[in-house]
């Protein structure tokens, strides 16, 4: 089940949890009644290291799983 976002036109944001392959373009609004559009959000993702670490020898990246 992935979570998705709507955006209504009157400002309102309607979270709402579907599975892939079953996703809706729009939802009905709870607060007015009309059809909220899916709105395109970022993931919500964390980079523990960036490329920069990595090049200056951090000592925690690749520790563990062995060399890739």
């Amino acid at each position: 089940m992935a979570n998705y976002e709507y955006r209504c036109a009157c400002g309102e944001v309607v979270e709402r949890d579907f599975p892939i392959d079953e996703r809706k373009a729009s939802v009905k609004c709870p607060v007015c009644g009309k059809m909220a559009k899916r709105a395109i959000t970022s993931p919500n993702a964390i980079c523990r290291y960036s490329y920069f670490e990595r090049n200056l020898g951090n000592p925690r990246v690749n520790r563990g799983k062995g060399r890739r």
